[in-house]
């Protein structure tokens, strides 16, 4: 069995089609940053600004649906557009980031990404220091939405980390 292989490109239909001639197989991505510069010049607006690239990040099929619907209510031509000119996996490439790097050698192309990385890694610790209890700021939100729902709980603690949490009902069991 062969190795699978996945081609990442703007959406160019000519190559495409080259690509799947000579590897029928492959799985076909669009590179975020170009859908994201041809949707917008066909369907400007903040709606879309806002939700499409979480669109592309959406790590669940009902995240990814939420984020459609705002496009749909907003534009219900828009998600046609995108299932008839952009129906591949979206991916986010970091070639820009990687650009000014192209003429190096390859250990030195390498060892530039390994620095991206760390740096990006840094940039990321940073930002989880100022986060409370250590917990995603949006974890957090939706946490605090859920809990001012509950009518009452009780917690039984069993270690200094532990703690099991019961949703009591109207007659607190």
């Amino acid at each position: 069995m062969a190795d699978p292989v996945d081609m990442e490109h703007d959406a160019c239909k000519g190559l495409e089609t080259a690509v799947g001639s000579i590897f029928p197989q492959a799985e076909n991505r669009e590179c975020m940053r170009h859908l994201y510069q041809n949707f917008l010049k066909k369907y400007p607006g903040e709606v879309f600004t806002d939700h499409l690239y979480p669109t592309a990040r959406s790590y669940t099929q009902g995240l990814f649906q939420w984020h459609m619907k705002k496009f749909f209510e907003f534009a219900p031509e828009a998600i046609e557009y995108l299932e008839e000119h952009h129906n591949m996996i979206w991916y986010k490439s970091f070639n820009a980031q990687i650009k000014k790097f192209k003429g190096l050698l390859l250990h030195e192309l390498v060892d530039r990404i390994r620095e991206l990385i760390m740096e990006k890694r840094y940039t990321r610790k940073m930002l989880a220091r100022q986060w409370i209890d250590g917990i995603l700021p949006n974890v957090m939100k939706e946490l605090n939405l859920i809990s001012n729902n509950l009518k009452g709980v009780k917690a039984s603690v069993s270690d200094v980390d532990i703690a099991e949490v019961t949703i009591l009902d109207e007659w607190n069991n």
